[in-house]
């Protein structure tokens, strides 16, 4: 399942030079499996980076789980990837996380190790979430090892990426509403 190097290569090539508009859209397979498209906003006849996405669900999560325990939700998305592995074998996966509750620290670890070992990006939703919590998101994200080249994160329409400071210079895409642009314009950025 490692296929961080098409995600490292199209948003070097695209957005590298600093922050650029982009746009995206999800379309759903099926629940818990998602189709990604993520595109220069300045160019949209020019490439896309197409992927397919498991959708972590971490709904039936026991607040006790321990890090020797396994995990049920870890265990359906590889499932899931694999399936989608196997389905479209030249595709890029990923995997799409919205966070609806805090969960234990361990499981957040066993995440880390799980994408870092698989070298999966993540695509961290937080768009629905209060802005307040969206940063506290942030900060855990980077507490528990998640930030690094290989996440995006989605933020909510009234935060910037200035706004999370707690993933600044950890190599983290922020996807933000750009407060200049129209309806469904976004700005992609490094930070």
């Amino acid at each position: 399942m490692r296929n961080s190097d098409p995600w490292f290569d199209f948003l070097g090539r695209e957005f590298a030079e600093g922050r650029g508009p982009a746009g995206f859209r999800f379309a759903e397979l099926t629940r818990s499996c998602l189709k990604v498209e993520l595109w220069r906003a300045t160019e949209p006849t020019g490439s896309v980076f197409e992927a397919l996405a498991g959708v972590l669900d971490e709904t039936g999560e026991s607040d006790r789980l321990r890090s020797a325990e396994p995990s049920a939700a870890l265990a359906d998305l590889d499932t899931r990837l694999r399936e989608l592995r196997a389905a479209s074998p030249s595709i890029p996966l990923l995997v799409r996380r919205r966070p609806d509750r805090y969960l234990p620290r361990s499981h957040a670890w066993m995440l880390g190790e799980y994408f870092a070992e698989r070298d999966l990006p993540l695509w961290a939703d937080l768009s629905e979430l209060h802005p307040a919590r969206a940063v506290d998101w942030a900060r855990n994200l980077l507490e528990t090892g998640l930030a690094c080249p290989r996440l995006l994160v989605q933020l909510p329409p009234r935060l910037a990426p200035e706004d999370v400071s707690a993933l600044r210079n950890s190599g983290s895409w922020v996807l933000a509403v750009q407060k200049a642009g129209g309806v469904g314009s976004h700005a992609l950025e490094q930070i």
